[in-house]
């Protein structure tokens, strides 16, 4: 069954463009609500995610609001999410330390051009042929660097544990094992049980806000 919206001929129109062309108050609507639920389920994970890179809480505000405006307004779906992972702490956390917020600036800037140019030459068609092994190994690397530079504040330890040294996470612990918080311990499991407790009640409910 084809749509309205399915006639349109979009061509190189942002799907946001295209959609001006039968929308309504309904529609405005819906974003509208859409728009909140997904604030508030990405506002304080910027925020984490700024502070475990060793920012200021406002770049990651500031980083998820450009990311998704642009993101929605360019992009081709009009259905498309746009929201921060944390994994890219691993990537930001290391950039940061060596080269700063216009160090970091820089290596994103490059990446989206770079981006730009897999789309506009057609080399993106190949991501599918990936295999699969380099996809898991890469996921799985970035997420031991993301625990390994977060346990520190999950036992309130410091200074905190380099995530440039996997190795060294659990002998830092046993090192530091005397300023440990328990206060911190309870909190981080606290906040870690009430967001997996609202996930399990819905999935609409910004459980992060109300951790």
């Amino acid at each position: 069954m084809r749509t309205e919206d399915d006639t349109v001929d979009a061509g190189w129109l942002p799907k946001s463009v295209v959609c001006l062309r039968y929308y309504n108050q309904f529609r405005f609507r819906s974003d509208v609500r859409a728009s909140l639920i997904l604030t508030a389920q990405i506002f304080p994970v910027s925020i984490a995610i700024a502070i475990a890179s060793g920012l200021r809480p406002i770049y990651g505000i500031s980083c998820a609001a450009m990311a998704g405006l642009l993101a929605s307004g360019l992009g081709e779906s009009k259905v498309l999410i746009s929201a921060p992972n944390i994994l890219f702490v691993a990537v930001a956390s290391g950039i940061v330390s060596k080269y700063g917020v216009l160090g970091l600036s820089l290596s994103t800037s490059l990446a989206g051009i770079f981006l730009i140019f897999l789309a506009g030459t057609g080399l993106a068609a190949a991501v599918p042929f990936i295999p699969r092994a380099i996809v898991a190994g890469l996921s799985s690397g970035v997420a031991v660097l993301v625990v390994s530079g977060l346990v520190s504040d999950l036992f309130g330890v410091r200074p905190p544990i380099s995530v440039d040294e996997v190795r060294m996470g659990v002998v830092a612990i046993l090192q530091h094992a005397s300023l440990i918080s328990p206060s911190a311990t309870i909190m981080a499991t606290a906040t870690l049980t009430v967001i997996l407790l609202c996930r399990k009640v819905s999935a609409l409910i910004p459980a992060s806000l109300i951790a």
